[in-house]
């Protein structure tokens, strides 16, 4: 029954929202527009059946990533992402101009017709709808994939205790896939909130830079090491992606050594310390604040350290701080070093600042 829910009624009900949001939102056009208007529940069924169509291609979609996602290269899900857009759009451009034609007597358009009067607006609002459902589609099916490999590990951990070093290694793995749909999440958010201020160029950079950190995150949640070079470059590209969201909220600066970024660290060891910088701070800053985001790693005593400080917009900053994503961290953490390695974090003054002390690894 919870199944049937997830799989059917809930998409639905997602949909029959963003169709109540949509009229409601003509409603509200025409009546500032027009002056007197009344709700014609002719239209909203209208809306109800466009929005209808999107569910079910959503459902499709949804059953089509959940066969291949665990197993095919991200080349594939960009070739699926470019033929759904291609197949899909145009289709749906003529079922919503055929339904037009069946609850309003509209006249009787050609395909080609229907093609004709659309507008650039109009294709990008739904390319842009396009892109975040699969985005968003894809990022369940991974969370998902993830608690079944958290399952898999804890039943293996039952039946098999002498293999607890395999067992450590899966943990890891699931782990690290979690951080995947988080991530990807804020990323859409930053990116929606771009598409609502009609900046088109602005979304094609930030949909370019997602693609970078995805195709990052695919290939570094397989490894339990990387190149802190690599860490920091992965960093510096979710700070652009912010930076065309809050270009005028929040200065960013990495202070480091260059003989350092041969060392190895866990991959994702900085971005959720980062992304908390963003949503406690930055996303919360007003016109006029500026939110100084300093990052600072340091070799010291053979350990690698590393700083990170934000000013705080509120001075009383939630304790809990981080959240899942400091637990997840800490949990990959305890796997790789035992207690050799530390973290802390709090409010001091009017910043937030976290450290971070791991084991120098060199790259050999």
């Amino acid at each position: 029954m919870k199944h049937l829910i997830n799989r059917w009624l809930l998409p639905f009900l997602i949909w029959a929202f963003i169709a109540f949001i949509h009229f409601i939102t003509r409603y509200l056009d025409t009546l500032k527009y027009r002056g007197e208007q009344t709700l014609n529940f002719s239209e909203f069924i209208f809306y109800l059946s466009v929005y209808s169509s999107w569910a079910l291609f959503n459902i499709a979609l949804y059953s089509a990533l959940s066969k291949i996602a665990p197993y095919k290269s991200i080349r594939y899900f960009v070739y699926m992402f470019f033929v759904g857009l291609l197949i899909w759009l145009p289709a749906f451009f003529v079922l919503d101009a055929y339904l037009g034609i069946f609850f309003f007597d509209m006249e009787f358009r050609s395909i080609t017709a229907v093609f004709n009067i659309l507008s650039g607006q109009i294709i990008f609002f739904y390319a842009i709808l396009y892109a975040v459902t699969f985005g968003v589609s894809t990022a369940i099916v991974y969370y998902q994939y993830s608690q079944q490999v958290l399952l898999a590990t804890l039943e293996l951990e039952k039946k098999h205790s002498e293999s607890e070093l395999r067992l450590t290694h899966l943990q890891m793995k699931a782990l690290q896939s979690q951080l995947s749909p988080h991530f990807l999440f804020n990323c859409l958010g930053s990116i929606s909130a771009l598409a609502r201020q009609d900046d088109k160029e602005s979304v094609i950079t930030a949909v370019a830079r997602l693609g970078d950190l995805l195709r990052f995150t695919i290939k570094a949640s397989q490894e339990e090491f990387i190149l802190l070079a690599d860490e920091l470059e992965f960093v510096n590209n979710y700070i652009a992606l912010q930076k065309l969201r809050f270009s005028e909220r929040f200065n960013f600066s990495i202070t480091q050594h260059k003989k350092d970024l041969n060392l190895l660290c866990p991959p994702f060891v900085l971005q959720p310390l980062v992304e908390n910088a963003f949503i406690h701070s930055v996303a919360e800053a007003k016109q006029g604040d500026l939110i100084n985001i300093k990052l600072t790693i340091d070799n010291k005593d053979n350990a690698l350290i590393f700083h990170i400080s934000n000013t705080l917009i509120n001075r009383n900053h939630p304790s809990n701080g981080l959240g899942t994503s400091l637990t997840n961290l800490k949990e990959r953490l305890d796997n790789l070093y035992g207690s050799s390695y530390s973290i802390t974090h709090g409010q001091v003054n009017d910043c937030y600042v976290s450290n971070i002390s791991i084991p120098v690894i060199d790259d050999e």
